[in-house]
């Protein structure tokens, strides 16, 4: 038994831990199929099976997770603290490929002589050989290592230096496969993990070489050759960075980071469709890319995940380096595509009776018909990939445009229909004469929106309002609309407040039910109910957002924040709005046309709108003047 199996169940990850271990040198590899893939000389070949017991990629399923009752928290691994961070050297966070956190981190221990050695991948261009990990010390390779690289990159030299010379301390900077298939070989090796700090990266995807040769034949032009490459740079356009070539004649082009997801389909490994580790679940410290809502910038910012010990007191250690904030790992989670290993887990399913009978062929298996055809298409996109066959991607790329601007083009004009009715329905909801309920001291139902536990100046703002209403009313019932902080639940009940959810969708259908023709709110549907009989009982409405209504902000949420009103007017609610900055109003012509009416209308409805700043006054004087 050799690696032969894992090569024929094209499991292979082109890490060359095989190629490193083997006691007979009987292990070559053959550039073939986009990867390098291990050739195994028979005569050599003692059957000893060393290769195929340390080989990560035949492993699919270490934990057994497969076997268990699925949970939305098992693919996080252990976890001691969590992050979301950036380096506060400036020029390390521009060239890197989100927040700068290991180079810098890598730097500042190989300068302080904590560790001798970094093992990082310096690569620009693929030269028919293995992309491997290389011990450095030297600070301006680390530097230059930095960025995002989706190759099969091997860890053949990490092995062989860890052979030769145990003595030396040493960070390994990996992939979740790499460090799973150093950790392996470190026990049957029966080395020491003590000298050895793991930095492990969020991996979304390897893709085969065969990526490289389709961006420089679909980009260059006739006589250029493709001299460098960058996945992801940052340079132009900003986290999360779009790809880079550089060619021969000094040209430079950067594409579109669209290109780059759209190709990961085909271009993948086929090992990557049966990975259930994406969040490096082996290392001390795990890094990726952050993104959770309103926390990234033009620079990008960094997720961490502490999982050891040492982890943890190396971070603190060097914490000064960094600017950073508490986030929980169920944060992290929710904002890494996570439920792909779900599926994942499925086909792990459908792989073990490949794996024991030693056949590439996707059994059949009862209640997996169409888990099976999913994987098999799937597969197929692989193998275009592997075998480049650059046209049959282009070609099914080309109608999946075609299809999304139809898609496009019919949602346009649904949106256009939509906006011109929401507009009237709006302009009708003014026009009919309501009073309001609200009447000094007899305040039993308050809505509070634009609030919230997401950070401390949210629930600052929050339990201030909520300790001035109960001391006016004692009795109050205090209702906080927040969609976040529905689907958190937390602290709610231990301060009194009942939590609703509050979404765009569920606004437009309390305006209008018969809105549900464009608009559609799956989640929360079945609560519009509850919340009317809360609307139409309500005797305040208090919107303490901060910062909403402006144009900086996607234009979506001036939208939810006038939909507000005009549920409050629809509603005869008498409406507050506390201080909060207020604009600019820079919104399209298009956005203007539609906005600007209706806050004409509606900003004269509020009691009393509280204005920070005096540009703010200005701007909401000129829709409205007596409630200011």
């Amino acid at each position: 038994m050799n690696v032969e199996i894992t090569r024929k169940l094209n499991l292979c990850l082109s890490c060359e831990i095989c190629n490193a271990v083997c006691p007979n040198n009987a292990i070559t590899m053959e550039f073939q199929l986009g990867q390098f893939l291990p050739k195994v000389d028979k005569e050599k070949c003692t059957n000893c099976g060393l290769c195929l017991r340390i080989c990560p990629g035949i492993d699919i399923d270490p934990e057994g997770l497969h076997n268990r009752k699925f949970s939305e928290d098992m693919f996080n691994g252990s976890c001691i603290e969590s992050y979301i961070a950036y380096s506060k050297d400036i020029s390390i966070r521009k060239n890197s490929g989100s927040g700068g956190l290991i180079t810098h981190l890598v730097i500042e221990l190989i300068k302080n002589k904590e560790f001798d050695y970094a093992f990082v991948l310096n690569f620009k261009k693929f030269e028919g050989e293995p992309a491997r990990l290389n011990a450095t010390d030297n600070i301006k390779e680390i530097f230059e290592a930095a960025k995002s690289k989706y190759i099969p990159s091997s860890v053949y030299n990490v092995i062989k230096t860890l052979q030769k010379r145990r003595d030396k301390k040493y960070i390994i900077v990996g992939m979740p496969c790499q460090i799973h298939g150093i950790k392996k070989f470190l026990s049957i090796a029966d080395i020491s993990e003590d000298n050895l700090f793991f930095l492990g990266l969020f991996c979304e995807k390897t893709l085969n070489f065969n990526i490289l040769k389709y961006y420089e034949d679909t980009y260059k032009r006739h006589g250029e050759r493709l001299v460098s490459f960058y996945f992801k740079t940052k340079e132009k356009y900003g986290w999360p960075g779009d790809t880079k070539l550089c060619f021969d004649s000094g040209r430079e082009i950067i594409v579109d980071k669209k290109v780059r997801m759209s190709l990961k389909e085909f271009f993948q490994l086929n090992r990557c469709l049966f990975c259930l580790d994406k969040l490096n679940k082996e290392a001390d410290i795990s890094f990726g890319d952050c993104y959770i809502k309103g926390k990234s910038d033009f620079w990008g910012m960094s997720n961490i995940i502490i999982r050891t010990s040492k982890g943890k007191q190396i971070f603190e250690k060097y914490s000064h380096l960094f600017n950073f904030e508490k986030i929980s790992v169920d944060e992290i989670r929710k904002t890494q595509g996570l439920e792909e290993k779900k599926r994942n887990l499925e086909y792990i399913k459908l792989l073990f009776p490949q794996i024991e009978n030693q056949t590439p062929r996707v059994p059949v298996i009862r209640g997996y018909e169409n888990v099976r055809k999913e994987l098999l298409r799937l597969q197929k996109h692989i193998r275009w990939g592997a075998e480049y066959r650059p046209w049959r991607i282009k070609t099914v790329l080309l109608i999946r445009r075609m299809i999304e601007k139809i898609k496009w083009e019919i949602e346009e004009r649904k949106s256009i229909i939509f906006r011109i009715l929401f507009m009237i329905e709006s302009f009708l909801i003014w026009l009919i004469p309501k009073k309001k309920k609200f009447r000094r001291g007899t305040v039993k139902n308050v809505i509070i929106t634009g609030a919230g536990f997401r950070n401390k100046g949210a629930q600052a703002m929050l339990f201030t309002v909520m300790d001035e209403i109960r001391r006016r009313n004692p009795d109050a019932e205090i209702y906080l609309f927040s969609t976040r902080d529905y689907e958190r639940m937390k602290n709610s009940r231990l301060y009194r407040i009942e939590v609703m959810p509050w979404t765009h969708e569920s606004k437009v259908l309390i305006i209008n039910p018969l809105n549900k023709i464009f608009i559609k709110d799956k989640k929360y549907g079945h609560l519009l109910r509850s919340i009317k009989k809360l609307l139409k009982s309500a005797d305040c409405f208090i919107d303490i957002s901060g910062y909403s209504l402006s144009s900086q902000w996607p234009f979506i949420t001036s939208l939810e924040y006038l939909e507000n009103l005009i549920i409050a007017k629809k509603f005869s609610i008498p409406f507050y709005i506390f201080p909060q900055s207020i604009g600019p109003f820079g919104y399209s012509f298009r956005q203007k046309l539609f906005l600007f009416p209706l806050l004409k209308l509606y900003l004269k409805y509020p009691e009393k709108i509280f204005v920070r700043e005096t540009e703010g006054l200005k701007l909401v004087k000129r829709f409205s003047k007596n409630n200011v």
